[in-house]
């Protein structure tokens, strides 16, 4: 990815081109920041392709959205065409908690902690079953 970003062949968004952005991998999960342009989204799609190839990891069509702001919708019928992802919607969730640029309040990290206090509660009651 990032040497089709240096060859100048994805455009990247013009806010990323500062801190050069132009992907982040997580654990399993990837968002690959590009132009709304086909060249740039037929490029990128090539770039996993060759990743896929490479390592084996295939792409979760069903886990997998495109996310387009100030496009028209003929632009947009287009770009879901090209790549055959359908249009997500913000906010993005990572780990259950909404991805925002402001901060995060308990109304976004709370239904996480509830998840989390339910599982405990099961593995407080197994463990008093062994005792």
């Amino acid at each position: 990815m990032a040497n089709a970003v240096r060859n100048k062949e994805i455009s990247i968004i013009h806010r990323c081109k500062p801190l050069s952005i132009s992907h982040l991998l997580f654990t399993d999960n990837l968002m690959i920041f590009v132009k709304a342009d086909r060249n740039s989204i037929l490029v990128a799609m090539e770039v996993m392709k060759c990743f896929s190839s490479y390592s084996g990891l295939s792409i979760n069509r069903d886990k997998s959205t495109i996310l387009m702001g100030g496009v028209n919708p003929s632009t947009k019928l287009s770009l879901i065409d090209c790549c055959g992802f359908p249009e997500g919607s913000l906010p993005v969730k990572y780990l259950g908690v909404p991805l925002i640029a402001l901060g995060i309040s308990h109304t976004h990290y709370g239904p996480i902690i509830d998840k989390i206090r339910m599982r405990m509660e099961g593995w407080k009651s197994q463990i008093l079953s062994l005792l």
